[in-house]
């Protein structure tokens, strides 16, 4: 009798220990799916926030706005934007493509595409075609971009800027490094090159001025040039021609570091230190001697009608005797004499037997026995003293 009572009390236990068994399992079935279901919706909400707006219209014109102001930054050029395909996915979801075509290079493209994904929005780069021009360092570019649209999402008049943590590497300039670097589409880029540049020498509170000139071995590559830092305060260099200036203030030894940087890619660069002394200016020079006075022409030139008409020896002196054919006077002359006839304004150095010899404030010259004052030849200065 204990025995069939016993027997009865575990059946009975069993059904109950079964019978809560089921209802914890239907519990905990529900428990996870509301459960499952608060994470859906948290991370519906989630998704909201990184859509674009739900107005379908608003949507594409902030976000074909934000391409177009992107491009523009990073210096794309013959950029042309279109928006197709606007679809429902489901009735929730609004998928939007955007297809770009433009011209720019890796390092442009690297930049953009690092703007791109550094926002956390619900848009990929569904296509990306890159082709090289020739004769040019840019590429064709093209590429397609979706983007969704949220239907249940807030209403709202700008696009999401929550930063995004798909990106691997922390900085642009490490993408920068790692694709624009290696560029596939160019052989390597060469380092542009400094000619050689004197030392100068300046004066201070005087400005000082000079050239640079580099070449760059590969010819679409365009060159910019820079001073390093230490150069001297005050110096500059214009970026396009090389032309540096520099007002000293005071004496001293100075050097500026000139850099020439090229846009190939990667960028390669030379240096050059230019070597400066500032010293006191040199003395100013002498002040040039006064022009003598122009004589006036002279209409008629009794010079030209003088005669040296005897050369005599007088006491142990000679003498020179000038004959003046337009008035008949004749004038007796020593060396020492002052001679002035028209336009000849001197004195007679020197008569001998064959020429007297004549200084005038212009010249030193002979005339010879028989020649008028005009036929007379210039004496070197060297043989022209007394």
């Amino acid at each position: 009798m204990l025995f069939f009572l016993y027997q009865s009390l575990d059946s009975s236990l069993a059904a109950a220990q079964r019978a809560v068994t089921e209802a914890s399992e239907q519990l905990d079935s529900k428990q996870r799916k509301l459960l499952q279901s608060k994470k859906a919706v948290r991370k519906l909400r989630e998704y909201e926030a990184k859509s674009l707006p739900p107005d379908g219209e608003v949507a594409r014109s902030l976000y074909q706005n934000w391409l177009l102001e992107r491009l523009e930054a990073h210096g794309f050029r013959d950029v042309k934007l279109s928006v197709t395909g606007l679809r429902n996915r489901v009735d929730a979801i609004q998928l939007h493509t955007f297809i770009v075509g433009c011209r720019g290079n890796l390092a442009q493209l690297t930049r953009f595409m690092h703007d791109l994904y550094s926002v956390d929005r619900l848009t990929r780069v569904r296509r990306l075609a890159l082709k090289p021009i020739s004769d040019s360092k840019d590429l064709d570019v093209g590429f397609s971009i979706e983007a969704l649209s949220l239907k249940g999402g807030e209403l709202k008049d700008r696009l999401a800027e929550t930063p995004s943590s798909r990106l691997a590497l922390p900085t642009v300039a490490e993408y920068e490094q790692a694709i624009v670097g290696r560029n596939l589409f160019a052989p390597e880029n060469r380092a542009p090159k400094i000619a050689s540049v004197s030392s100068q020498r300046g004066y201070p509170q005087t400005s000082l001025r000079f050239g640079v000139k580099a070449e760059d071995p590969d010819k679409l590559d365009q060159i910019s040039f820079a001073l390093a830092e230490g150069a001297p305060e005050g110096a500059r260099i214009d970026a396009k021609t090389g032309d540096f200036s520099w007002t000293p203030k005071n004496k001293g030894d100075f050097s500026a570091t000139v850099v020439v940087t090229d846009n190939g890619l990667p960028a390669r660069s030379d240096k050059y230190v230019v070597k400066i002394a500032v010293v006191d200016p040199p003395p100013p020079p002498p002040p040039p001697k006064p022009e003598p006075p122009m004589k006036p022409k002279l209409d008629f030139d009794d010079a030209k009608f003088t005669f040296v008409t005897a050369l005599l020896e007088v006491g142990n002196r000679w003498e020179a005797w000038f004959t003046i054919r337009t008035s008949g006077q004749v004038q007796k002359l020593r060396a020492g004499d002052k001679l002035a006839v028209g336009s000849i304004e001197g004195k007679v150095v020197r008569v001998d037997a064959l020429q007297v010899e004549i200084e005038t404030p212009e010249q030193r010259f002979v005339v010879a026995l028989g020649d008028h004052l005009l036929q007379g030849k210039p004496v070197p200065a060297a043989a022209g003293s007394p």
